[in-house]
């Protein structure tokens, strides 16, 4: 069903393709027909979309005269034309392309917005001068489709508009957007300027100068700075910092509301997380007396008994409530470990005191008609196939060096004792592959959170079961095209996308194979960028290697067949390999320890960019999420130094998880040792060429600043993360003209 000349993703519910085409050579009358309240400014908006997805006017502002039309309008003004059945779904369309015209209706607004969308998709750049003839009947398998990010900073807001087209073009519906310390408290200033202090604080953290020797752990490993540091230098767990949350500062009401306002355009719903219980560090730095535990320097779980407690929390959710205006709150109350420790609490039962903060804050909500979501995490009373026991259930340890005790209740049981309307995401789903702790038992509806698709056993029967509304991808990171390409979180979107609106799960090679092709495009448009290695025309140029290449490392000797030329993934290239009569890449530059340089390899010619085809077999290089490694900047694997013939020189970058991967195994192949990349390498910046069925190359783009000056010579040498073990391999370089 998915063509690769004209994608549709994530894929319809019924479509057919067939062999009628509709010429684009004059731009397509508009005929409007409806009553409906939405149908004029979504009208405006289809029209804007269609022209920019396929990079000139496509339709005209005038009704037709006796050329095509595309004629838009609610389901039951078009049905008797469609000729297809009438589609009854919340958020659903239905589209047909003829040599006569496109028609395209909406069972709502929302519905239209994803017709639009699934047109726009047909009219990408490069489609041609006509469309396929088609016939599609589409709507969502679920109806909370969504990401959960951080507020962002303000220096990435223009980042992140386009990374909300970016979850419209995967007809995602949802933003869980947490607040914290990052949005401005006119009602409580303390806040905020508690919240940009402590974040600079967790940033420049050092363990071994920590002055709160009373409740320092003695167990602390690396990294030893920074917000992970300061999360785990206790003697009791504390959950983590998000310290990422607004950049460690906060946007002004204003700016929030121009981000409800650019959801709304896109038909996406802002659920607000205010976290309440834990991660409350926004909220107890500021106002100490309302902390459950009295000796943490920098505390973050509230006291549930504390009156205080609830003067501040719900004043806090008003004033957000005030500025988003959403129909569903997220209040957090993942990963709280501390219970029963201040006076108010000590010898009280977990599952009631966690039972009561619940049901206190929901009924302030509700209220207000305003739903209750929460994580699910405290909820649960999971044991895994190897024992391991997950979620509310009691915890005891003795930290060995101070002795000092830790001891957290169980409060599963409170499962049964919240309202019944309470929303749960359930973010232990890894824990649970055969759903058998589904909230349903206890009379809850819920999402699965922190979706990694790839990784999501039993997809088709767990998701079936009657009260789960959906899914959300967490980021867990800063808001950048950086954070969120070096985790992995973009690539996780486009299987997400079509597992929530198609309601299947691919078999993972085929979507791998899908997202190797398409995601680049989409890394594009959501960074700002155009690369020739996604989109380019033509053929680049060949560099010879010959002079600078050395045989392969035993490793990878006679194994990597691709070809004596290669392709990217995207269509693009060719690369040209020094192969063997079969096809086998034979040399190579090769760095390693005992070989940490190489060049000159001459260019000899103007070239408006670069294109470099490498690898790596090294092993433990650095690739850790960004939340984890303010100490440390990105794993600089490769720099290479581009020379021209007046001399002058300039230097760049190839980062292991950005721009080279490991080159054993299809894409995305393993990291050994990863953390948070879920045991995936994307190199989200990389475009990833085939070099037969078992390797994998990556293709990385340098744009010249100078284009108009001959390039002489290309050299490079090992960065500074290199491994001690492994090689890394430029297998080929192409110069574009």
């Amino acid at each position: 069903m998915h063509d690769e000349t004209f994608p549709v993703w994530p894929r319809p519910q019924e479509i057919t393709f067939t062999d009628e085409r509709l010429s684009l050579a004059q731009p397509l009358g508009l005929v409007v027909r409806g009553d409906a309240d939405w149908l004029p400014g979504e009208a405006d908006r289809v029209v804007g979309l269609l022209d920019r997805a396929a990079g000139r006017p496509v339709v005209a502002a005038n009704p037709p005269g006796a050329g095509p039309a595309l004629t838009i309008g609610t389901m039951d003004a078009l049905a008797a034309e469609l000729g297809v059945p009438v589609v009854e779904r919340a958020e659903g369309y239905a589209l047909a392309v003829s040599a006569d015209g496109v028609l395209l209706a909406g069972k709502d607004a929302a519905g239209f917005f994803y017709g639009a969308q699934t047109l726009a998709q047909l009219l990408r750049p490069g489609a041609g001068p006509e469309l396929p003839g088609v016939r599609v009947r589409d709507w969502p398998a679920f109806p909370m489709r969504g990401a959960h990010v951080y507020m962002p900073a303000r220096a990435e807001l223009d980042f992140f508009w386009r990374f909300l087209d970016f979850l419209a073009d995967y007809k995602y519906n949802l933003l869980v957007l947490e607040i914290g310390g990052g949005l401005e408290y006119k009602r409580h200033p303390e806040i905020n300027e508690a919240w940009r202090r402590f974040c600079k604080e967790a940033r420049e953290y050092d363990f071994h100068t920590d002055p709160h020797t009373e409740s320092k752990t003695t167990e602390m490993g690396e990294p030893f700075t920074g917000p992970t540091a300061l999360a785990r230098s206790r003697y009791f767990p504390k959950n983590s910092t998000h310290t990422e949350l607004g950049g460690g500062d906060w946007l002004t009401q204003a700016e929030a509301r121009r981000i409800a306002a650019e959801c709304r355009k896109r038909h996406i719903e802002i659920i607000p997380e205010v976290q309440g219980l834990s991660h409350c560090y926004y909220l107890c730095i500021p106002h100490p007396e309302i902390a459950e535990r009295p000796d943490d320097p920098w505390p973050n779980n509230y006291c549930p008994s504390n009156p205080k407690t609830y003067g501040l929390y719900l004043d806090v959710i008003d004033e957000v409530i005030e500025v988003f205006e959403p129909r569903t709150l997220h209040i957090g109350h993942d990963e709280a470990y501390t219970f029963g420790v201040c006076p108010q609490c000590r010898g009280r039962d977990g599952h009631e005191l966690l039972a009561e903060d619940i049901t206190r804050v929901h009924d302030h909500l509700a209220g207000r008609g305003i739903r209750t979501l929460m994580w699910g995490d405290k909820l649960h009373n999971i044991t895994t196939a190897a024992g391991r026991r997950l979620g509310g259930v009691e915890r005891e340890r003795v930290d060995p060096g101070t002795g000092k005790r830790f001891y957290q209740p169980a409060t599963y049981k409170a499962a049964d004792m919240i309202p019944k309307d309470v929303l749960v995401a359930d973010w232990y789903w890894k824990g649970d592959p055969e759903g058998r702790h589904n909230f349903g038992r206890h009379g809850l509806e819920q999402i699965f959170g922190n979706l990694w698709p790839l990784k999501f056993q039993n997809w088709e029967t767990r998701a079936s079961a009657p009260n789960v509304l959906g899914a959300e991808t967490s980021t867990w990171v800063e808001v950048s095209a950086y954070a969120f390409g070096h985790t992995g979180i973009l690539h996780q979107f486009f299987p997400g996308a079509d597992l929530l609106w198609r309601g299947l799960q691919m078999p993972r090679a085929q979507i791998c194979a899908l997202m190797a092709r398409h995601v680049p495009p989409a890394i594009d448009k959501v960074t700002g960028e155009q690369r020739w290695l996604v989109s380019g025309q033509g053929d680049a140029a060949p560099i010879d290697l010959a002079a600078a290449a050395a045989p392969l490392p035993e490793s990878l000797a006679g194994k990597v067949d691709g070809g004596a030329r290669l392709m990217t993934a995207t269509g693009t290239g060719p690369f040209r390999l020094l192969a063997d009569a079969q096809g086998r890449l034979e040399r190579a530059v090769v760095l390693g320890r005992e070989r940490p340089a190489a060049g000159p390899i001459a260019i000899g010619g103007k070239a408006s960019r670069l294109l470099l085809l490498h690898g790596t077999t090294m092993e433990g290089v650095w690739y850790v999420p960004t939340y984890s490694s303010y100490h440390r900047g990105p794993g600089v694997l490769l720099e290479y130094r581009v020379t021209w013939v007046d001399g002058e020189q300039a230097r760049f970058p190839a980062i292991f998880g950005e721009h080279i991967g490991p080159m054993q195994g299809a894409w995305p192949t393993p990291i050994a040792g990863a953390r948070w990349s879920h045991d995936l390498a994307f190199c989200y910046r990389a475009v990833p060429v085939a070099a037969g069925a078992e390797h994998t190359l990556f293709a990385q783009e340098w744009v010249n600043p100078r284009p108009d000056v001959p390039v002489t010579e290309l050299s490079l040498e090992l960065g500074p993360d290199a491994a001690e073990q492994g090689a890394v391999i430029l297998a080929a370089v192409s110069a574009v003209p």
